[in-house]
């Protein structure tokens, strides 16, 4: 679900997530001297679970899962090594977008290494300051 505006009214819309994953990376370009926002996104596929977690007078709305978890690790590496964008490499093999390895990582939690690839975009744009 993304936001779309039409005219005045702001709706909210299915997309596909190849149609999303592109428009959260178009979201991170920007022209020379425009002011942006800082962000840091990992994407990795697998199952989750998510719902409103927590007691009658306190709910949060969360996910959790091995695939939650894994992307939060991918999200602090790419910070670690000044990337904003990362996927798994089941992401990019999926969505055939073109990205750099950042190496595999021993990750918490996890048995294997793990690949973890930052998202080009001639990698000029996808690097924190």
């Amino acid at each position: 679900m993304i936001p779309v505006r039409h005219g005045d009214n702001l709706q909210i819309e299915p997309m596909s997530v190849d149609d999303t994953v592109n428009w959260l990376i178009d979201g991170a370009r920007h022209p020379e001297g425009v002011a942006t926002l800082s962000f840091g996104l990992a994407l990795d596929f697998g199952q989750i679970h998510y719902g409103n977690i927590g007691a009658a007078d306190r709910l949060d709305f969360t996910a959790i899962g091995p695939a939650v978890n894994l992307a939060a690790r991918m999200e602090a590496i790419a910070a670690e090594n000044g990337h904003d964008i990362v996927v798994s490499s089941e992401i990019q093999a999926d969505l055939k977008i073109e990205t750099e390895s950042l190496g595999h990582f021993s990750v918490k939690g996890f048995a294997e290494r793990i690949a973890i690839l930052a998202v080009s975009d001639n990698l000029s744009t996808n690097r924190r300051e």
